[in-house]
C-alpha cells in the first residue's frame, strides 16, 4: 500500500458482521503515521475510503454499522466513488493479521485525518494538502527532477559555506534540502535525478551555435557537482543520463512511458521551457517560483494545464510554436523579433504555427507579416530545435526507481560536510524508520 506505514496505538474492535459481508477493517481511535521516506510522524485518528468488492450492503446500511462500531457516519463524509462501493471507515492500516485489508485500501490518498498538527515539516499537515496526495485514478508518482538546474540553483542561491577544511558545501547543502522539501511535499514512490550528458548531434547540426554562450561550470562547483552525484542514491534516487544527451529528453521519455502505464502520475522538477510541452493529464511541474504559488501561504506549486496555459496564453501542446517565435536565450535559439505575448496571441489566434505560417497574409500587423515572411526558415528550424525526443530507450526501468534512502551511508557523507541540523534530521529519519521496519517484522 505504496510507502505509508501506520501503526496501531489503541486496540482494535471489529463489528460484529457476517464473515461472508463485512469489510476487512479497524477501528482505531488513534495511529501513528509515517506517510513515506523523509516525514515526519503524528498520531492522529484517520478516515479511509476503502474500496469493498465483497461487502454489497447499501449507504444507510454501512452508516449504521459504523455507528455500531463508534466510526464516524456523517453524510459530508461518505465518499463518491464508481469504482466500487466506498465505505468511510476509521481504519488503522499496516495490519500484518488482515491482508485483505492491505490489499483493498486504495491509498492514503483516499484519507483524511481529523485535526491534523500542523507544523511537521510542511507548511501544511502533508497529508491534508491535495498536491502531495497520489490521485485516486493513478497509483504511483514519479517525481523526476533536472540536476543540473537544481544543482545550479542551490550554488548561486546559497554563497559562502565551506567545512572546516575549507571545502566548499553551499551547492551541496542547498541540492539536498531542496531534494528533501520535495520528497515531503509530494511524497513520492518513485524518483531519479536525471543529468544533461552532452548535447544530441541533430541540435548541433541544425544551429552549431546551440548552447556556445552558456559558460562553464564555476570552479567551487565542480566538486561539489561530483559529490551531489554521488550522495544522490543516498538519499533514495537513481542518477540517470545518456551520453549526448539532454536531460530534457531523458525526463520526456520517462514521462511518457510512465503515461502509458496509466497508474503512474508525473511531476517534473525543473525550470526547463521545454518540459511545459509535456504537462497533461497525468503530468504536473513542481514549482516553488512565488509567481506560481496560489498563496503566500504556500511553499511549492503543481502547475496542471489549466496553470501552465494561464501562464503560457496558450495550451501546453502549443508551447514550442511559440518558442519558435520567440527563440530561447539560454540556449542561444535565436527569435525572430516577437516578445511571448505577441507570439502567444499569434499561435492562439491562428491555432497552431503551421496555420499561421500558411496564413501569413492573414496577420493585422504589417511589421508582424514580414517578420515572419523573413524568418520562416528560422521558425521552423528554432520548433525542430526545441522539440523533445521522447523516443529513447529508457536506461533504467521506471518499476526499479523506489525512492530507498540510504541512512547510514547518508549519515557518513553529511559528516563529511559538517551540516549539523541537517544531520539530525537525518539521525532523526533513520531511528524512526528502523523502528517502522521493526514494527512491521513483528
Amino acid at each position: 500500500m505504496s510507502a505509508a506505514v501506520v501503526q496501531r496505538s489503541t486496540s482494535a474492535r471489529r463489528a460484529s458482521f457476517p464473515a461472508s459481508n463485512r469489510p476487512s477493517v479497524f477501528h482505531s481511535r488513534s495511529v501513528s503515521i509515517s506517510a513515506g521516506p523523509y516525514s515526519l510522524p503524528c498520531t492522529r485518528t484517520i478516515h479511509c475510503f476503502v474500496i469493498s468488492p465483497i461487502y454489497s450492503g447499501n449507504m444507510r446500511k454501512t452508516r449504521a454499522q459504523m455507528r455500531a462500531i463508534g466510526g464516524s457516519s456523517s453524510p459530508g463524509s461518505m465518499p463518491e466513488n464508481n469504482v466500487g462501493e466506498a465505505e468511510n471507515l476509521t481504519a488503522s492500516s499496516g495490519e500484518a493479521a488482515d491482508p485483505p485489508l492491505a490489499q483493498r485500501m486504495a491509498h492514503w490518498s483516499l484519507c483524511r485525518i481529523d485535526n491534523p498538527e500542523s507544523g511537521i515539516g510542511f507548511s501544511r499537515n502533508p497529508l491534508s494538502n491535495s498536491a502531495n496526495r497520489v490521485n485516486p485514478v493513478f497509483g504511483m508518482k514519479l517525481l523526476l527532477i533536472d540536476g543540473h538546474y537544481y544543482v545550479y540553483r542551490s550554488f548561486f542561491a546559497i554563497p559562502n559555506l565551506s567545512n572546516s577544511r575549507g571545502e566548499p558545501t553551499n551547492a551541496i547543502f542547498g541540492f539536498t534540502k531542496t531534494l528533501r522539501l520535495m520528497v515531503k511535499h509530494l511524497q513520492p514512490q518513485l524518483g531519479a535525478v536525471v543529468w544533461d550528458e552532452g548535447v544530441p548531434q541533430k541540435r548541433v547540426e541544425l544551429q552549431p551555435a546551440y548552447k556556445e554562450t552558456r559558460k562553464e561550470m564555476p570552479t567551487p562547483m565542480i566538486p561539489q557537482f561530483d559529490f551531489i552525484q554521488k550522495l544522490t542514491p543516498l538519499l533514495g534516487f537513481r542518477n540517470i543520463s545518456l551520453p549526448n544527451t539532454e536531460a530534457d529528453d531523458l525526463m520526456g521519455c520517462y514521462a511518457m512511458a510512465a503515461c502509458k502505464q496509466r497508474r503512474t502520475e508525473v511531476v517534473l522538477a525543473t525550470n526547463d521551457k521545454d518540459l511545459y510541452q509535456l504537462v497533461g493529464p497525468c503530468v504536473k511541474v513542481y514549482t516553488t517560483a512565488k509567481a506560481d504559488l496560489a498563496s503566500p501561504k504556500d511553499a511549492f506549486a503543481l502547475l496542471g494545464e489549466d496553470q501552465v496555459t494561464a501562464k503560457w496564453d496558450v495550451p501546453p501542446k502549443l508551447i514550442g510554436d511559440v518558442l519558435a517565435l520567440t527563440g530561447d536565450s539560454v540556449d542561444n535559439i535565436p527569435g525572430i523579433g516577437l516578445g511571448r505575448k505577441t507570439a502567444a496571441a499569434l499561435i492562439r489566434e491562428f491555432g497552431g504555427l503551421e496555420p499561421l505560417l500558411a496564413n501569413v497574409d492573414k496577420v493585422k500587423s504589417a511589421r508582424t507579416r514580414e517578420k515572419l515572411a523573413n524568418a520562416r526558415k528560422q521558425i521552423l528550424q528554432n520548433r525542430k530545435m526545441v522539440d523533445l525526443d521522447c523516443h529513447l530507450e529508457l536506461p533504467v526501468a521506471i518499476k526499479d526507481l523506489q525512492i530507498e534512502p540510504d541512512y547510514p551511508a547518508l549519515i557518513a557523507a553529511l559528516e563529511k560536510c559538517e551540516f549539523k541540523s541537517l544531520l539530525q534530521e537525518v539521525r532523526d529519519e533513520a531511528t524512526r524508520a528502523g523502528a517502522a521496519a521493526q514494527g512491521n517484522l513483528l
